[in-house]
């Protein structure tokens, strides 16, 4: 799922967002969301069950209550078989509105930490372990201990990360037009960004 947390005025917790903790609340609820989010177009319960192993009744079930918490939509049903097959997509890649970081209790921080980081160590632990990450020149990984920034540099830089986040995103649009258009082969690629305070280094 996104960790797109804006630090801005603080401001009390949206309607939507807490609906949005309530269905992260659950284990399964998160994986469900997360493949949704990163599936990359419509996907229904059953190829949802069979990437993460998990019934698919289950898997039917909190993607029911994810539509309710509206964090994913229902955009299209098929009959096969008989039976009808939903295909869902996110409502949105953001879990918690700008601004709203201050007002969260200390335990859903800590889970919603949690949460937004173990998916970028996922990617990069696969990666390297299939030997995809590295067999070219095509990735870049940094890290820039700062060690004097005062509040203004602070606020620069992480308003920087989230135009990058945004250019990001408009890449990623004009790419898919791009292969619609040529029929090319689509590579997978995993962006992640990282900006904050450090105790010491």
């Amino acid at each position: 799922m996104t960790s797109s947390v804006k630090a801005v005025a603080k401001r009390p917790i949206t309607r939507r967002t807490e609906k949005r903790l309530k269905a992260m609340s659950h284990p399964i609820r998160r994986a469900v969301f997360r493949t949704v989010i990163e599936w990359g177009g419509e996907v229904s319960p059953k190829e949802i069950a069979d990437r993460l192993g998990i019934d698919i009744k289950k898997v039917s079930y909190h993607c029911r209550e994810l539509a309710k918490y509206d964090c994913i939509e229902k955009v299209r049903t098929e009959q096969v078989r008989g039976a009808s097959k939903g295909y869902y997509v996110p409502t949105d890649r953001h879990l918690i509105d700008d601004g709203e970081w201050d007002s969260l209790p200390p335990e859903l921080r800590q889970g919603a930490l949690a949460d937004f980081m173990q998916p970028a160590v996922d990617d990069f632990t696969a990666a390297a372990k299939d030997g995809i990450l590295g067999e070219d020149e095509k990735w870049h990984i940094t890290r820039t201990p700062i060690h004097a920034m005062d509040h203004q540099g602070l606020d620069e830089l992480l308003t920087a990360h989230r135009e990058l986040y945004e250019r990001v995103a408009d890449i990623q649009s004009a790419s898919l037009d791009r292969l619609q258009a040529s029929g090319d082969e689509p590579i997978k690629v995993s962006s992640s960004q990282m900006c904050f305070k450090v105790r010491d280094f």
